[in-house]
Parts: C-alpha cells; structure tokens; sequence
C-alpha cells in the first residue's frame, strides 16, 4: 500500500515536495514507513501512540529497510509524534519468556551492527 505525503522543505524557495511513501510489513498497521526521494531513504517510526517504541517486528522491518537503502546516498530514520522512539517495547518484553527476550536483545545488537 502506498501512501502520499507533503515535506516542507528547509529551502525557502522550495515549498512543499510530494514523494511516495511504502508502507512496511510489520505486524502492525503503519509503524514503520519507507520512502525514497532524489536519493535518499527516509524510515519513519509511526506509531506514536506507542512512542515509537521498538518491538521485534519494527526491528526486523528496520533491518530489512537498511540493508535494502544500498543504493541511496543517505539514510535518515525520523519518527512522528513527540519522541522519537522510547526504546524497547517493555510491553512485548515482559510478555515474553527468556528465549524471545534472547531473540529481541539479538535482533537489536544486529540493528546497531548493520
């Protein structure tokens, strides 16, 4: 599914810019949107009911979105709502027995060595 949005650019010449934005696999609706424009991904965290936190499948999704950004110039990751992204989802973890909390922590560690 995809979905169009309006950037207000920091040039004050340039208004607006439209771009198409994927929306990405996770479980959940929206958490997580990929858009590519003049060369540059953007990774939206979009669930800012949750503050962006970070569940298993957010992160899957956000490896994914890294690996497949090879041949843009730049990746930016942003988020929606007033945080940036509260870490771990604490809900999901606490829900969790020891080897899905492994699985999480390793996933993570994976993240930040991508």
């Amino acid at each position: 599914m995809y979905y169009r949005l309006q950037m207000k650019l920091l040039k004050p010449n340039l208004i607006y810019n439209t771009f198409i934005v994927r929306q990405l696999s996770t479980q959940q609706s929206k958490v997580l949107l990929e858009s590519n424009h003049n060369g540059i991904s953007y990774l939206t965290l979009n669930n800012p009911s949750k503050r962006n936190a970070l569940s298993l499948g957010v992160i899957e999704d956000l490896i994914k979105c890294i690996h497949s950004a090879n041949d843009s110039r730049c990746l930016v990751i942003k988020s929606t709502g007033n945080v940036f992204s509260s870490g771990h989802d604490l809900k999901e973890l606490h829900s969790s027995d020891a080897n899905q909390q492994e699985t999480i922590f390793r996933r993570v560690n994976d993240l930040m060595l991508v």
